[in-house]
């Protein structure tokens, strides 16, 4: 899966997939199932590699053309079938695409680029400079100009 691999720190590791393919009641073609995976993304803030959880419910519906995609049901992600054998691993390496976070991050807390943790009175002191008024500045100018 080199798609998947370029965005990660590591190839190594495992994708566990479970596949159902069947018919729905209106008699629509669907792939159902679920993907389960554990790896390595490098931290958008730190740079650090982290451990990314992947845990992904999948609900296809098969169609023939992008056309009859507009109909299917909310519930299901279009996958057109064209005839030609369908590559599961390019299907499962696609689900795994759409469910990676776009920027990873460790929590704010946990994070080697925030230095120390952040204490409740850092984040209560951010609170109230948020509180103050920009052009409290202005003000000041205006009463010096005065």
């Amino acid at each position: 899966m080199e798609r998947v691999t370029d965005l990660l720190c590591s190839n190594e590791g495992t994708v566990e997939v479970a596949l159902e393919f069947g018919m729905d009641l209106e008699h629509r073609r669907n792939v159902g199932g679920r993907l389960h995976a554990e790896v390595q993304m490098r931290c958008q803030r730190c740079l650090q590699p982290m451990a990314v959880t992947i845990d992904q419910e999948i609900h296809l519906g098969m169609v023939p053309n992008e056309a009859a995609a507009q109909s299917l049901p909310g519930h299901y992600e279009p996958l057109v079938v064209t005839g030609e054998p369908v590559s599961l691993r390019e299907l499962v390496e696609d689900e795994l695409l759409l469910a990676l976070p776009i920027a990873p991050a460790h929590p704010v807390g946990n994070c080697a680029a925030s230095g120390a943790p952040v204490q409740q009175e850092d984040h209560e002191a951010d609170q109230e400079a948020e509180r103050t008024n920009p052009f409290s500045a202005l003000a000041h100018w205006k009463r010096q100009s005065d």
